[in-house]
């Protein structure tokens, strides 16, 4: 699987995929509107943040700490690179776009 890197509130890394997300999580998250344009997921029980989706395409950022074997996964690309962290590199040779590219991509998709 190949997805691309997010960047939510603090660093982390996420995955991008379809509206069927959701739908293969083993129970139904609780979520709340975070932006006009999109809501975040978390769990009922914890709290732990679990999605973010974006409500116009209806892509869902998961983040990868919910997957127990992350080596399924491969970094394609990375995101908002503008603000992250000093410190914060993810090696390897994949497109690396800022916030302001990011967005615009958004409206071509």
């Amino acid at each position: 699987m190949h997805f691309p890197v997010l960047k939510p509130a603090a660093a982390a890394n996420s995955l991008i995929c379809g509206d069927s997300a959701r739908k293969d999580l083993p129970h139904v998250p609780a979520s709340c509107q975070s932006r006009a344009w999109a809501e975040r997921g978390f769990c009922k029980r914890c709290g732990t943040n679990l999605f973010y989706r974006l409500k116009e395409t209806d892509h869902y950022f998961l983040n990868m700490g919910t997957f127990e074997d992350q080596s399924l996964f491969t970094v394609t690309d990375e995101i908002y690179i503008d603000e992250k962290p000093a410190g914060y590199d993810i090696a390897g040779d994949h497109p690396r776009l800022t916030g302001e590219e990011f967005l615009a991509s958004l409206k071509r998709s």
